[in-house]
């Protein structure tokens, strides 16, 4: 929404973080237990920029997913077999995990300000998308790649809020 793209262009205009774009293709149905209270610092929760995930955070969630991330299957939306993509883990995992808190994903987690901005496919699979943050994050933070800080709109935007909508 407004509000959000608004946070996100200050934190640009002031020189923090380095822009990446993620390009790449791609139904299982899984449901797991993130139910965790959303952070409660206000002016961190309120904050756009304070919502990344480390690519520590974001190893832990795939790991925890792992199966179900790597194993093909029909996929509704593409009209093909593919592993889950970006759509599914929003509708999967993301969503079912922040419902009792409606809250961003990212909210779960302690804040972190953002320093890269990674934009992606949502129907890429999402193994792609998190090879890619590993493989840029590697080459771009060297050893402390794991500490880098990523704002991923579908783990940092409420996905329950009324404007942004169904992502079909």
């Amino acid at each position: 929404g407004p509000k959000e793209t608004e946070a996100l262009a200050a934190a640009w205009k002031s020189g923090n973080g380095q822009e990446l774009r993620l390009r790449a293709l791609g139904t299982s149905t899984t449901k797991v237990g993130w139910k965790i209270a959303c952070r409660s610092k206000p002016e961190a929760k309120d904050s756009y920029e304070y919502r990344a995930m480390t690519v520590r955070q974001l190893q832990e969630f795939y790991d925890r997913h792992r199966d179900w991330l790597e194993t093909p299957a029909y996929n509704d939306h593409l009209d093909r077999s593919a592993a889950p993509t970006m759509h599914d883990v929003v509708h999967k995992v993301i969503k079912p995990a922040t419902e009792s808190s409606w809250c961003s994903f990212a909210e779960l987690l302690p804040p972190k300000r953002l320093v890269v901005f990674a934009s992606h496919n949502w129907k890429s699979e999402f193994r792609f998308f998190f090879a890619t943050i590993v493989n840029h994050a590697r080459e771009t933070f060297g050893e402390d790649y794991l500490d880098a800080a990523y704002w991923i709109c579908s783990f940092a935007i409420n996905q329950h809020a009324p404007t942004i909508g169904e992502m079909d």
